[in-house]
Order: structure tokens, then C-alpha cells, then sequence
């Protein structure tokens, strides 16, 4: 792609801030530049800044440098999203060019952050680090991104395309339900992957189409370009509500699709995959052992502390961040921790993951993420759901206040009983999901329990409700059902969450 592409798209940037802080233009005219980078504004009128991270995998370095650019234009936290993005929020309008160009000066680029783009590619957090791991996925979704990021077409689809690999038969990253999704697979000694296209969550949520058995790695590229300009050529430019890909897909069906790929397929020419370099393996964290008799340590290891592929002492280590939000000092301080690992994941559950962690320094490491409220101590702000209608402009209920509501009775639920609620955390925690509205950011069709928000008329007023949707089987593809009875009001979801609980998996 022409190198001036995107120094265009900056200019652009930095002339549509400047005429609608000037009053030239209005949000919906700035939306035209600026969602394409990511950026959107919030409905308190500041901004929020979307920054890609490939498959969660962030080296330190940049990690380093987000920090100092947030810093130094006045962005006090850091969110982590369920596409495992970095989002700055609470940006002046004034701020948002300089923050773009330094952070791309410096090799983290503002492509496809938004708008009707290619997103950031998903992959598992634990690939490469996990026994679970048939493979590591984390080199080909940034192939994928590097590939993607030079297609003209990429940039202008009629909606946005998801794309996202996992690592495991468990398909962490729900590869099932994106525009395009891979499962790492291994056929004959090679390597390769199982292929979905044309599922996704939102509005008449849909699994993927199996459109390969198995793909071998070198046909990766063709396989991407071929969704992509089916896409390009038959995404609904007309009716919005129906330009995702999985739309095309119901309209024709199928099997329909299925042709349409393979004829697709036939006529776009290999591409040549480059060579597939391992991301770098981690030194393991050491830090000074201390002596540890509290029984909270033995509770949180049974949560937080995973096997790794690099021997029986090193394990890695999952850092919870409430609601996906850290201080940048805290998010300083966890770089500082992680030392010379390289680099750290995020999780599509909004946290953080630390790759090699000697046996010897998890006690340590507990006190220090135990000052920083990292550990998972409390439900409060575990559950994964979008940044809600007190933050998003199109938001319909604040689905973090909904998230407290459960939280605060699971901590009820399991008070007194530490063992218990550490035994069944990682389940709960990977069951229950929330969006603020039926886009779906917060994933809530992909859980066992999910809730969406919605306004009902109850005698002329519009009150908080929540649709509930039960039984996704991401193993299966199977996504959550919900049928006209499943509809509570707001204040109700705590209840409803601890007797569902009780009755399916506690």
C-alpha cells in the first residue's frame, strides 16, 4: 500500500480535530476520520484512543511507551477491552493527533482500530506458553495483521471484520464465531488450521461456516484474502443493520457460501506465507523469596497459577484488572514486575498475563499484586463486560454497575467459604458476561450466562431491563439462546445470576 495512505489519514486526523474543536464541523463528520484510527468519542464529549495489540501479545517496550505518551497528554488510565486492544480514555480533543503520531513514530500504528476496518485479531493468551497449546498461533495472527493491513479492500468494507486465532481444541478465542476464525490443527505432522467464516456477535448473532477441515499454514494468506474480498464485493453497503459478513451468509446459506468461497478461493493466487518466527520466549520472573503463612496465597494459587511448556518451575500467572482498568502507575509497576519476561498477554477477559513466573517468586509477586488489588480478591470487577453507557455514546445501560450488582452477591454467595469460591472462580468467571447493548461488546452471546441491556416501557416510563441469553458451547460453536421469557429487570441480576448458579454449576 502507498507509504502516503496513511500519512493522509493522519493529516485528515489532525484537520478534523482541529475544525471541530473550532465548532467547523460536527461529531458525526469527525467520526469520518477518526473511527477508522479507533478513536470515538464518548458521550461525555472527550475521547477514547484505541490501541491495536495483535493477538494481546505486548512487548514490553511498547507497553513502556503507552505509558509515557498517556502520561504525558494527561490519559490517567489504561482499559483493557475484550479484543484484547489497549484503549486510552478521557482524551482532550487537542490530544488525539499527538498521541497517534508519537505512539506510530514509534512503531504502534492506528490502522483499522475502527470504523468499517478490519479489528485487532484475537489469538489465545496462553498460546505458546499453555500445554493446552497444539501450537503457537501468535506468529500467524500477526502475519495475518501485517498482510491485512496492506489491502486496499481492508479499508473499505461496508462493516467492520473480525478476525481471530486460538491455540487450543478448546478454542479460547472463539475463532467459531468471528468474521474469519482458525484453530490450530496438526494433520499428518503438519502444521494447519480448522476454518470458520461468517460468524459474529450483535444483532442475530451467528456461528461460523466450516469452510476447511483443515487449511495447511501456507495457504493461510489465500485463504484470508479470499474472505476478505467476498466480503469487500458482497457486504450490504445499503442497510447497515445488515452489512456484517454473517448477514451475506444467511441470505444465500450455507452451502451457498460454501461455493461462493471455493470459487473465491480458486481464483486468488497463493501467496507465499513469510517465515513464521516463534514469539520470543520469556527469561522467567525471579524476585526475592519471602517467607508466607497466608492462607490467601494457597487460595489464589489454585485461580491464578497455570503450568507452562517451560518446565515444572515456571508457571504463568494471570493478573486480574477490575473491570479491565488500571492506573498507569499500576500498569507501570506491572511492567516493572514482569522485568526481563519481554512481554506481557492480554486476555479477551480483560487481563493481564504474566508467561514464565519461577516457582520461587510467587509468593512475592502475590504481596506486590495484592497492594495493587490485582489478585481477584473480590468478584468486584471480574466479570467481563463492555465499558457501558456512562462511557459509550450508543450504549443502552451501564453494564459495569450491572456487573457490581452480581459481584457483590457472589461475594455473599461464597463468604466464609474461600476454598470454595477459589475452587469455582475460573468457572464462574469464564460463564457470566455483559453488554450494555445488543452490539455485544461485553461477548454476552458466547456465555453460559449472558445478559444484555435493553429499555422496556413499564406505564409510559422506560425502565433498565435485561435480556438474558443461556447455554453457549463455545467447544461446539453453539452460541447462548435467549427466548421472550428471559427478560429481568435491571436490579434482578444478582438474584437471577446466584439461583442460576446454584442450579447449573455450584
Amino acid at each position: 500500500m502507498d507509504k502516503n495512505f496513511w500519512k493522509e489519514k493522519y493529516e485528515n486526523l489532525k484537520t478534523g480535530a482541529e475544525n471541530f474543536s473550532s465548532g467547523k464541523i460536527n461529531s458525526a463528520e469527525f467520526k469520518k476520520s477518526a473511527a477508522p484510527l479507533g478513536i470515538y468519542e464518548q458521550s461525555n464529549g472527550r475521547f477514547m484512543v484505541r490501541i491495536r495489540v495483535t493477538g494481546g501479545h505486548l512487548p514490553l517496550s511498547d507497553a513502556r511507551t503507552i505509558i509515557g505518551v498517556a502520561r504525558k497528554h494527561g490519559a490517567g488510565s489504561i482499559h483493557l477491552t475484550t479484543r484484547q486492544d489497549l484503549q486510552l480514555h478521557e482524551v482532550a480533543t487537542e490530544r488525539i493527533h499527538p498521541i497517534v503520531t508519537e505512539l506510530n513514530d514509534n512503531g504502534i500504528l492506528f490502522r483499522g482500530g475502527g470504523g468499517d476496518t478490519y479489528r485487532n485479531i484475537v489469538a489465545c493468551p496462553h498460546s505458546g506458553i499453555s500445554p493446552d497449546s497444539v501450537f503457537d498461533v501468535q506468529p500467524y495472527a500477526k502475519i495475518a495483521d501485517e498482510f491485512l493491513r496492506e489491502q486496499e479492500k481492508s479499508f473499505q468494507l461496508s462493516r467492520k471484520f473480525k478476525a481471530g486465532f486460538s491455540c487450543c481444541k478448546d478454542d479460547a478465542s472463539m475463532a467459531t464465531i468471528q468474521d474469519l476464525g482458525f484453530i490450530a490443527k496438526i494433520a499428518e505432522g503438519k502444521r494447519g488450521f480448522e476454518v470458520y467464516a461468517g460468524g459474529g456477535m450483535g444483532r442475530e448473532s451467528s456461528a461460523g461456516v466450516k469452510i476447511f477441515d483443515f487449511l495447511p499454514e501456507d495457504e493461510l494468506l489465500r485463504c484470508i484474502k479470499a474472505v476478505l474480498v467476498i466480503f469487500h464485493d458482497h457486504g450490504d453497503r445499503i442497510n447497515r443493520a445488515k452489512a456484517r459478513l454473517r448477514f451475506y451468509v444467511q441470505k444465500i446459506g450455507a452451502e451457498e457460501f460454501k461455493k461462493v468461497f471455493n470459487e473465491y478461493y480458486q481464483r486468488t493466487e497463493k501467496i507465499s506465507l513469510p517465515k513464521v518466527t516463534r514469539a520470543f520466549l520469556p527469561e522467567e520472573l525471579k524476585l526475592p523469596k519471602k517467607a508466607n503463612d497466608d492462607k490467601d496465597f494457597d487460595y489464589w494459587s489454585l485461580y491464578a497459577i497455570s503450568p507452562t511448556v517451560f518446565g515444572k518451575d515456571i508457571s504463568s500467572v494471570k493478573i486480574f484488572v477490575p473491570n479491565g482498568n488500571i492506573s498507569l502507575s499500576d500498569f507501570e509497576e506491572v511492567c516493572n514486575i514482569a522485568g526481563k519476561t519481554g512481554f506481557l498477554r492480554i486476555s479477551q477477559t480483560q487481563d493481564i498475563l504474566l508467561p514464565a513466573v519461577h516457582s520461587g517468586s510467587l509468593e512475592p509477586l502475590y504481596e506486590v499484586l495484592s497492594r495493587l488489588n490485582l489478585t481477584g480478591g473480590s468478584f468486584s470487577g471480574l466479570l467481563t463486560c463492555c465499558v457501558g453507557a456512562t462511557v459509550c455514546k450508543i450504549g443502552i445501560l451501564d453494564s459495569t454497575s450491572i456487573a457490581k450488582t452480581i459481584s457483590e452477591e457472589l461475594d455473599k454467595l461464597f463468604a466464609g467459604d474461600p476454598e470454595n469460591r477459589a475452587k469455582h472462580l475460573p468457572i464462574i468467571l469464564n460463564s457470566i458476561k455483559i453488554s450494555g447493548c445488543p452490539n455485544a461488546c461485553g461477548g454476552h452471546p458466547s456465555a453460559v450466562l449472558g445478559f444484555q441491556g435493553m429499555k422496556k416501557n413499564v406505564d409510559g416510563k422506560l425502565l433498565p431491563f435485561l435480556k438474558v441469553y443461556k447455554g453457549a458451547d463455545m467447544k461446539n460453536g453453539r452460541l447462548a439462546a435467549s427466548s421472550e421469557g428471559d427478560i429481568i429487570p435491571a436490579e434482578k441480576a444478582g438474584e437471577y445470576t446466584r439461583t442460576f448458579l446454584k442450579l447449573s454449576l455450584l
